[in-house]
């Protein structure tokens, strides 16, 4: 009998084991996110958050090329950015900050193609947009050329129109814009002497930012 006993107890002791091992491996199993799909390729990556290029193939169709954003450790589904079944266009000029990732983008369809900066907070999922143009501007012209994450939350972007000296557009025109956490956009600098690829943003001591950029010969800056 205390044989029958001391066998029914390994009996239960390695039920208990592989059930803690079931809970274990269900967790596991859970934590894990698409962040590393094979055939993915890496646009850019951090402790945090990969972003990163695949190829869809729908049925018989050809393949179309997605852009993912993905959290790591989170078991939230990666964020679609781009999918050039819709059109031409794509995203880039990439800065992550935590797990906030700053942005340009371009998307076109049979009419137009239009810019825009776009921050997007892996965790909450919500994002800020602003576009490239201003109000009144032509959107087909404008092209949205650097993006920042602020230590606010903020979105900060420059962007610029070509110089094409054999049109009606013989000057180049940019612009530095802030998207305040709320949506509120306001202009920082416009003018044709903004030089929107020198734009870039550090961290204060204040925990806040400063962001600066070159405006003819002048280095101009604004605490965010």
């Amino acid at each position: 009998m205390p044989k029958a006993l001391a066998s029914g107890g390994a009996v239960v002791c390695a039920a208990a084991v592989l059930a803690a091992l079931s809970v274990t491996t269900g967790a596991a199993a859970k934590q894990r996110t698409d962040c590393e799909l094979s055939g993915s390729k890496t646009r850019i990556e951090t402790a945090a958050v990969r972003v990163y290029d695949i190829r869809h193939r729908r049925g018989k169709a050809e393949a179309s090329k997605r852009t993912y954003a993905c959290r790591k450790g989170s078991t939230k589904p990666p964020i679609l950015l781009y999918d050039d079944v819709h059109g031409e266009g794509g995203y880039g000029n990439f800065v992550v900050s935590g797990a906030r990732i700053a942005a340009t983008s371009l998307a076109c369809n049979k009419v137009s193609c239009v810019q825009q900066a776009r921050l997007l907070d892996m965790d909450t999922r919500h994002s800020l947009v602003g576009p490239a143009a201003p109000a009144g501007g032509d959107v087909a012209v404008w092209q949205a050329v650097r993006a920042y994450p602020t230590c606010c939350g903020a979105l900060v972007y420059s962007a610029e129109t070509p110089v094409e000296p054999t049109t009606d557009r013989p000057l180049k025109d940019a612009r530095i814009v802030v998207v305040e956490p709320d949506g509120t956009a306001r202009e920082l600098d416009h003018g044709p002497t903004v030089e929107a690829y020198t734009l870039a943003v550090a961290r204060l001591q204040n925990n806040g930012s400063l962001a600066f950029w070159r405006s003819g010969r002048v280095l101009r800056s604004a605490a965010l």
